[in-house]
Order: C-alpha cells, then structure tokens, then sequence
C-alpha cells in the first residue's frame, strides 16, 4: 500500500474542502438590473437555472426601496441587505410596488408572508454576481435568494 507524505495529504484534503471557484462548477455571469416602472432597480442572476447546488438560510423580513431607488430586504432583526434574485423575477405594477418571485407577488414596503430561501454571499461564494451591479445597490452583505416559500 503506497503511503503519501503528511504534506501531500494536507493540500489534497485543503483543495477538496475549500473547492475551487464558485460551487455550482460553472462560470457564473455578472448580476443583471431589472428596472421598474419609476425606474426602480432589482438585481437578477440571469444564470440561476443551470445552477446545481442549493443554500439552506432563510431570509424574513420586508422589501424596501432604498434612498438610491434599489430593492433591499430588511431582516426582522432590522439590518439591511442587498438581494439578488433569481432569473424569472420581474416588477409587477407599481402602486403599490410589487416583485414577483416564483410566481408568488411580493409587496415593497409591507413584512412579507413568506421567506426567502438562499445564503447570504460571501467574496468567494458567488462573489462575481456583484461585480456589475450597481454600487448604490450594494450592501455590506447580500442574501442570494434562490426559492421562495409559504411560513
């Protein structure tokens, strides 16, 4: 039986765990804006269909519009994140503001009745989704939303 030096064994394992590149394998493309109807912004992954991985955090709070016109989410805990959602998404009518997630019709502005399910990014998990989004819309930290569900 060949054995391998402690070092050898040490990167393999570092590579494995650590993982290279974003976790769904696949080059994932820059986040799109999608504009409202008062030119409202929403950040989209346009590439979040041909993803293969799932995050398990939950997002619970309301959607707000931000001094800077962008769509934020803020937790129950009462801090403010950006949101990327996943491609589909869309603004549906404007008084009052609505997005539409999964086919679920989410008001701006009033706590929502579901949660959001995703993680939050961090720089080397899907940290390229930010690279040409808007800076007015960043945050210190973005939940990734990748479901919708009923609490």
């Amino acid at each position: 039986m060949k054995r391998f030096p402690p070092r050898e064994v040490l990167l393999a394992l570092t590579v494995v765990l650590t993982g290279c590149g974003d976790p769904s394998g696949q080059a994932v493309q820059n986040t799109a804006v999608i504009t409202g109807p008062e030119e409202e912004m929403l950040l989209v992954n346009p590439d979040s269909g041909v993803e293969n991985f799932e995050m398990e955090a939950g997002f619970d709070g309301t959607l707000l519009l931000s001094d800077e016109n962008c769509v934020i989410g803020r937790t129950v805990e009462g801090r403010d994140m950006a949101l990327v959602f996943p491609a589909g998404t869309s603004f549906q009518g404007g008084n009052p503001l609505t997005v539409e997630v999964e086919g679920r019709s989410i008001e701006v502005g009033i706590p929502m009745s579901a949660t959001l399910g995703g993680g939050v990014i961090s720089q080397g998990q899907l940290g390229k989704l930010l690279e040409e989004a808007p800076e007015q819309c960043r945050r210190e930290e973005t939940f990734y939303v990748q479901t919708v569900s009923t609490r």
